[in-house]
């Protein structure tokens, strides 16, 4: 019988707990990735002179080791696709050009540079990061010498009716979150460092 009580404390804590973790990911780095997300949509808009945003599809991949004790490095890759009404922006950055910049091209085949790529880039990369570690306390800080890659797919759907609770999934190595507008699909894989020696 005691035992019977003390496996029904546990899973009510471990709820709750559960519960709090939900809390904090969709109060602080989903709402900070959204946030950014958005923010540089709006100022695409403004650079390529559209008049609205319909949506917009980010993918996010991040290749991180530790440099020492305590720092993470991270290559990195973003492209993002905005929809408004018939015409499509692409928008890229990436460490292969080690410029820190994020390069849009318009429908029309022009290509302008984002202002303030830099603060979006380290954002993002920042919020990724964020989210991974609470799901996942302490594996970014005990990495050895492995490498992680972690993948996001995030969309932003103004047309879609906003959910009252939204859905989150989070399996061994796939994180899930849907609001109705925003969604997030992350996945994750740890390789061997020897891959990435050139």
């Amino acid at each position: 019988m005691n035992d019977q009580q003390s496996d029904k404390n546990y899973e009510k804590i471990f709820d709750l707990i559960q519960e709090e973790i939900k809390k904090w990911l969709i109060k602080y780095p989903i709402k900070e990735l959204e946030d950014l997300l958005n923010e540089m949509a709006k100022n695409v808009k403004e650079k390529a002179n559209l008049s609205k945003i319909e949506g917009y599809v980010t993918l996010i991949n991040l290749y991180c080791n530790k440099c020492d004790n305590e720092t993470i490095g991270c290559g990195y890759h973003i492209k993002t696709r905005l929809y408004s009404k018939d015409k499509i922006i692409e928008c890229h950055s990436g460490t292969q050009n080690s410029s820190y910049k994020i390069v849009c091209t318009h429908y029309n085949g022009k290509t302008f540079e984002l202002p303030d790529s830099l603060y979006f880039i380290q954002g993002i990369k920042n919020s990724i990061l964020d989210i991974y570690d609470i799901l996942n306390p302490g594996v970014l800080k005990n990495l050895g010498n492995q490498y992680i890659d972690i993948s996001a797919v995030v969309s932003m759907d103004p047309n879609k009716p906003i959910k009252k609770n939204p859905e989150i999934i989070k399996d061994i190595d796939v994180f899930r979150y849907n609001n109705g507008i925003f969604n997030i699909e992350m996945t994750w894989h740890f390789d061997d460092p020897k891959i990435y020696i050139v």
